[in-house]
């Protein structure tokens, strides 16, 4: 990453989690793995990198059972790039979602 992107690394990734999990559908921001013992956690589900003077994200994301993927996948790509671009002085390129499971009820362990 860019040096002057570097110092603000988290934040930015902070942020766009942040917004991403305000969508409806969204059960979480991150990729299911196992812990300690075969306890769930997980992983971070956001990256961010400096292509051409401006910001790529890529989000792994679980959704709520029963929603259009397509739908909310635009939907965080939208929120993401507006709510990034109003709160710093970044552009946003592209905003990559990755719908890595559905939350279907059964494994609320992975829940916040």
């Amino acid at each position: 990453m860019d040096n002057d992107v570097k110092g603000y690394e988290k934040i930015l990734m902070s942020l766009a989690e942040s917004v991403a999990s305000r969508v409806d559908g969204v059960a979480y921001v991150g990729i299911p793995a196992k812990g300690l013992f075969g306890r769930p956690k997980r992983k971070r589900g956001v990256s961010v990198e400096l292509l051409d003077d401006k910001l790529v994200y890529n989000l792994s994301i679980c959704i709520d059972n029963g929603y259009i993927v397509k739908e909310i996948a635009y939907e965080i790509q939208q929120r993401v790039k507006k709510e990034v671009e109003a709160a710093t002085n970044f552009k946003v390129k592209r905003v990559n979602v990755n719908i890595v499971d559905v939350d279907t009820g059964e494994n609320l362990a992975y829940k916040h």
